[in-house]
């Protein structure tokens, strides 16, 4: 029987509302990474990022329509489990979406801003999505898969963008560099998570561990979340730097990303040094790793930007990023 009180409640955290952010904010920030002009580029971003929205929330529909026995053994408590929603319209709205947004990435990249292959490297990541919400899963096959969608999803924009620039605004030398810089954001961003990911299989119950093996493993996987949000910012920066003839723009831009990286960094490291985890506390740790996913925009962005767009597009990531700790407090993620 479906309970009709807090339907709306329940369908935000059935859609985990609260990621939305991250899921925006991805493509944009793979976009100014490779130099997206915004006059030009940002009617087809806009409708990338709605193509995102539509896979991103979907496949969650999808996850726990495919995940409701094993939410009900374990007893946790979601909008299918709860009855505040069927596990049909679930699964029908979660296939709308992702349908809706295939079809606006496809369209983008083929007709709107004449990208073919952003829109087969969507149509990629819109697979592994899928797939991963349909039982994909395993140690370290789930959390790839999940860091290759992400990756994809922030690499989207970049295709977008470097596949509509022609010779006649972009010379090869800038095409490449832009291209670089783009490649490793993305790998850089799946590498965070991945780990990210691996730290949730604890949180959800799918990976087990003694006591002391449980706290040396967060501990670990907390870091090595502190260090690519650190190391990115290092690595792009140094790159931007060597390419660029506006050195004292790019030297100001990659000395405050670094700032941000620290800033971003430090809770990371901080929570590492906690001596004893049990897996309730594993979970009060996890909003604050996803919550670290739109600042890893911001970084990339700010690092490789070459005039005030990015700085004014950073922003405008910061406001998403605050906006999403605050929507997880009231729409739990997981």
């Amino acid at each position: 029987m479906v309970v009709a009180e807090g339907k709306s409640l329940a369908w935000a955290k059935l859609l985990r509302l609260s990621l939305f952010p991250s899921a925006l904010a991805d493509p944009l920030a793979g976009a100014a990474v490779a130099g997206a002009v915004w006059s030009a580029d940002l009617p087809g971003l806009l409708v990338a990022v709605a193509a995102s929205l539509g896979i991103f929330h979907g496949s969650m529909a999808i996850n726990d329509w495919h995940d409701l026995d094993e939410d009900r053994r374990a007893g946790r408590r979601r909008p299918l489990t709860a009855g505040h929603i069927s596990p049909t319209a679930a699964l029908a709205a979660g296939i709308l979406m992702v349908l809706f947004g295939a079809a606006l990435a496809t369209w983008t990249g083929l007709r709107l801003m004449n990208a073919p292959w952003a829109a087969i490297g969507f149509a990629v990541v819109a697979t592994l999505a899928v797939g991963y919400n349909l039982g994909l899963r395993g140690p370290r096959l789930g959390p790839a898969l999940l860091g290759l969608c992400r990756g994809g999803n922030f690499f989207f924009g970049a295709l977008l963008v470097l596949g509509s620039s022609g010779l006649s605004s972009h010379d090869l030398g800038t095409l490449g560099s832009n291209l670089q810089l783009a490649v490793l954001a993305s790998l850089f961003y799946l590498m965070l998570v991945f780990q990210v990911s691996l730290l949730g299989r604890y949180e959800d119950g799918e990976a087990t561990a003694s006591h002391g093996e449980l706290s040396l493993i967060v501990s670990i996987l907390l870091r090595r979340q502190a260090v690519l949000l650190l190391g990115m910012p290092v690595v792009l920066g140094g790159i931007a730097q060597a390419g660029s003839t506006a050195g004292l723009w790019t030297a100001i831009a990659m000395a405050l990303s670094v700032g941000l990286g620290v800033y971003f960094a430090a809770p990371l490291w901080n929570a590492s040094k906690k001596g004893n985890w049990n897996r309730a506390q594993v979970e009060s740790i996890m909003g604050l790793c996803l919550s670290r996913f739109v600042p890893f925009g911001i970084l990339a962005v700010l690092v490789t930007s070459s005039s005030w767009h990015g700085v004014l597009l950073g922003a405008v990531l910061f406001a998403l990023a605050k906006l999403g700790r605050r929507l997880m407090s009231v729409i739990p993620p997981s």
